[in-house]
C-alpha cells in the first residue's frame, strides 16, 4: 500500500540546504555566474536568459544560460559547471559536424558567459558560410531554367 508523506519542515530545510550546496543551481548576476538555490534558480529563470538570439537564412541560432549544471551527472571530481548552450533549429546542414554526431540539431555547451558569447558567434559564423543560399541566388537559377524552358516551348511551337 502506498501512501502519500508530507515531508516535516526539518527534512525540507535540509533538502534545501542540500541543494544550496551542491552547485548544481545558478544564477546570472550581470554576467557574473552565482550558486544558488533551486528556488533562487527558478526565480531567475524568468528574466532573458539569452546570450545571443539570431535568425539567419531561416535558421534560428539561440545561445542561453540554462542555470543548471548539465555536466554534473555525467563528472566526478573537481570541474567547471556546464551553464550555457548553443543550439541551431532550422534546415542547415553543416557537414563536418553531422559526420560526427547522429542528431541533427547543432549543440554545443559552455561553463562561462564569454565562451558562450564567442560559441554564439562560432554557430553564426557556420551558419553564414556554410548555411543555406540567399533567396536572390536561388531565384537566379530559376530563372534562367525558365528561360531555357521557354525557348524550348518556342521552338516546338513554331516548328
Amino acid at each position: 500500500m502506498v501512501t502519500d508523506k508530507i515531508m516535516d519542515t526539518d527534512s525540507f530545510e535540509k533538502l534545501v540546504s542540500r541543494l544550496s550546496k551542491s552547485g548544481m543551481y545558478w544564477k546570472l548576476d550581470g554576467k557574473k555566474l552565482v550558486s544558488c538555490n533551486v528556488f533562487e534558480w527558478s526565480q531567475a529563470l524568468a528574466g532573458d536568459r539569452h546570450v545571443g538570439n539570431d535568425m539567419i537564412y531561416g535558421c534560428h541560432v539561440s545561445t542561453v544560460f540554462l542555470g543548471m549544471d548539465h555536466g554534473s551527472i555525467f563528472s566526478s571530481g573537481e570541474r567547471r559547471p556546464i551553464l550555457f548552450e548553443t543550439m541551431i533549429f532550422g534546415e542547415w546542414k553543416h557537414k563536418e559536424w553531422y559526420e560526427k554526431r547522429d542528431d541533427y540539431e547543432y549543440q554545443e555547451r559552455y561553463c562561462t558567459w564569454d565562451e558562450a558569447a564567442a560559441g554564439h558567434t562560432r554557430a553564426v559564423n557556420m551558419v553564414v558560410n556554410e548555411g543555406r543560399k540567399p533567396m536572390y541566388e536561388d531565384l537566379e537559377l530559376i530563372m534562367k531554367i525558365w528561360a531555357i524552358l521557354t525557348a524550348g516551348m518556342l521552338f516546338v511551337l513554331l516548328y
